[in-house]
């Protein structure tokens, strides 16, 4: 279990917006505005191609179930408290593995228990299970305001705590052990064997964690602070001397230096530096210098010759992630580029702006010098200085606004989702990357359809229905009648099971695993449509569960039984027609 706080980036938090967006609100951030019926909050199919965001939502210290209230409620009090400027709402955020799914009441205990670890037992609270990825994970809005002293609590240290608390719980309930980054620097109140090490991951003071975790997860591409860690994380703890840690990165194209109150490590020649600390946590600057003495700086003399130097190269080890990467960074540096370029003509326009406000006002003084004498110049002269003081307002904001606009039209999203982008347009081997990097065994659960060596099946997307990507290569397919298909590595899942999910999945299935006998898994009522299904529109498949097959050969016409309709008729016939009457569009 990981429990994180979440800050907005140069904002506080807006107590409204935060909990819209947990509960799934209908609405916009006024909450009088906010849909209100008993489940409004799992009224979510059409925001997520998931399926349902939100399971389950609580309140707390708040007098009231209703999120709508308890928002208003929360507001009020924080307006109480004017001295303050600080953010007046923690939100908190836990997760657990893939594959873990405490029970609801166990959900409601590790909030109480973690809330209490960082001060906050007695605040007001909104929390909401949110099941839309791989991980269920809860959101917490927490009220930083004191309900009844009204002032602004800030918990220092709350990271600390909140892992501690993290450990204490997984040993209470039973739940899967993970690493909290408790190493050499610090002890934690709950022991760590060996053995639950090891299967957590690397020691902390090597392993890469934190942001640069975070960030290789989201982009999927390795970051300096990955490849420090990885490469030179363990030669550097077993260093004696500031000479040897030298000679260690210099042997890596890098260098370290301090910044600050800490160090940074980085390449010079491609402008590249991180924290040493978000390397490991024992080679930040108190790790080292406590192990090796005052910093020494590199004279030089003695640096090793360059083995091999950092460079961005995606997670996905996939025979055609090299040359789609390639193509990723030849975007990225034309996008930027064009940025450069366009920034670079702004600032020439404002220039020449700038310049010719200067010009008109010389001009305008000159005239009025040259006038005839009397009190009326200095009314002339301040009305000059104020049109041009207004001029050069509004050529630093025109400028300002150009730059924004440019910068937003020149955003590039990262590694994953330029994959994600391309195998919803078609790209089977954006798709196959994507799906190359799931390191998971796939639950067999629900609706879905499999068959027997079932990781070698084809790769098929079927464009014209728009679908979805996920970052594990998952496809969404959305059906007009409400249904979900997720087309998954090893199988086909009808997410949300309605006659035109069926169908769909059953024309993935027939196209992905040609040649092989479906396994067709899930409710009773399933089984019946894809059998239905397929004798209806004659999709070229057969069943490995004899019932299945002989109910299939019998619902079809004696002159059909031996004749398949493959994908592409059944999409171009029975789908653009709407000729099947469960509603599929494409």
């Amino acid at each position: 279990m990981i429990a994180k706080r979440v800050r907005r980036q140069g904002k506080t938090s807006d107590p409204s917006r935060l909990v819209r967006y947990m509960v799934a609100a209908q609405g916009g951030l006024d909450p009088c505005s906010w849909k209100r019926t008993a489940d409004y909050i799992l009224d979510s199919k059409s925001t997520t191609s998931q399926g349902e965001k939100v399971s389950s939502y609580r309140v707390t210290n708040c007098g009231t179930d209703d999120p709508v209230a308890a928002v208003i409620l929360i507001e009020a009090t924080q307006g109480i408290n004017r001295r303050s400027n600080a953010d007046k709402t923690y939100h908190l955020v836990f997760s657990f593995p893939q594959r873990e799914e405490p029970a609801l009441d166990v959900l409601h205990v590790i909030e109480d228990e973690l809330c209490a670890s960082i001060g906050y037992a007695d605040h007001q609270r909104i929390s909401a299970v949110h099941v839309d990825t791989e991980h269920m994970h809860v959101h917490v809005a927490i009220n930083k305001v004191h309900p009844t002293g009204h002032q602004n609590v800030e918990p220092f240290y709350d990271k600390r705590r909140l892992m501690e608390a993290c450990e204490r719980l997984e040993l209470q309930y039973g739940l899967q052990r993970t690493n909290h980054g408790f190493g050499r620097e610090g002890g934690s109140t709950v022991p760590v064997s060996q053995e639950v090490m090891g299967k957590c991951g690397t020691p902390p003071g090597t392993a890469t964690g934190g942001k640069a975790a975070d960030m290789e997860a989201h982009s999927g591409v390795r970051s300096l602070e990955g490849y420090v860690a990885n490469e030179a994380g363990d030669a550097i703890q077993r260093a004696t001397t500031w000479k040897e840690v030298h000679a260690v990165l210099a042997a890596h194209g890098l260098q370290i230096k301090p910044r600050g109150a800490g160090l940074v490590i980085g390449d010079a020649e491609q402008g590249v530096w991180c924290r040493a600390s978000n390397c490991g946590r024992g080679m930040s600057m108190r790790g080292l210098t406590s192990r090796l003495g005052a910093f020494e700086y590199d004279d030089k003399r003695n640096s090793s010759p360059v083995r091999k130097r950092y460079e961005p190269r995606p997670l996905q080890r996939h025979p055609s992630s090299g040359a789609l990467f390639a193509r990723f960074q030849q975007l990225q540096q034309l996008t930027r580029a064009a940025r450069k370029k366009g920034l670079a003509e702004i600032r020439a326009e404002r220039a020449r702006e700038s310049e010719r406000i200067r010009q008109w006002s010389a001009a305008q003084r000159a005239i009025i010098k040259a006038g005839p004498p009397g009190s009326g110049k200095k009314v002339l002269y301040a009305n000059v200085k104020a049109l041009v003081g207004s001029a050069h307002w509004a050529n630093l904001a025109s400028a300002d606004a150009k730059s924004k606009a440019l910068i937003t039209e020149t955003l590039l999203p990262n590694w994953k989702e330029w994959l994600m982008a391309r195998a919803e347009s078609g790209d089977q081997d954006a798709l196959a990357v994507l799906r190359f990097r799931a390191e998971r065994e796939e639950r067999m659960r629900g609706d879905l359809l499999t068959a027997e060596r079932a990781e070698h099946a084809k790769t098929v997307i079927m464009a014209s229905l728009k679908p979805k990507a996920h970052k594990d290569g998952t496809m969404a397919y959305r059906t007009a009648d409400g249904g979900l298909v997720l087309d998954r590595v090893g199988y086909v899942q009808a997410e949300q099971a309605t006659p035109g999910a069926a169908l769909v999945a059953l024309c993935l299935a027939a196209e992905r695993f040609d040649g092989c006998s479906l396994d067709v898994r899930g409710t009773e009522k399933f089984r019946r449509d894809v059998v239905r299904l397929a004798a209806l529109h004659k999709v070229k498949v057969t069943f490995s569960d004899a019932a299945m097959e002989m109910t299939r050969k019998a619902a079809m016409p004696k002159h059909d039984r031996h004749v398949g309709s493959s994908l592409s008729d059944l999409c171009s016939v029975q789908v653009l027609d709407r000729g099947y009457h469960g509603g599929v569009e494409i």
